[in-house]
């Protein structure tokens, strides 16, 4: 189920992304759904917890995780 964004909380717009509505949140971010610019593809928006970029190796682990998102290719994933 997708929850309304919480202003001042959750982004509005991630690079090219309109985010429209937040999918969950846990321990490491948050997953938005969101629509590319032009509004011609629904994309799962993965963000990270900003102390978590700072962890040495997670970033590593994050995008061995773009990768193995993007090869099962179920479904759009923007990271």
């Amino acid at each position: 189920m997708v929850e309304p964004l919480r202003y001042g909380i959750d982004p509005a717009r991630v690079g090219p992304y309109e985010v429209m509505g937040r999918l969950g949140s846990g321990g490491m971010g948050s997953v938005y759904l969101a629509r590319s610019t032009g509004g011609k593809r629904l994309v799962a928006l993965k963000t990270i917890r900003a102390e978590l970029s700072k962890t040495p190796g997670y970033r590593e682990r994050f995008a061995r995780e773009i990768v193995r998102r993007r090869l099962q290719r179920r479904a759009p994933a923007v990271t």
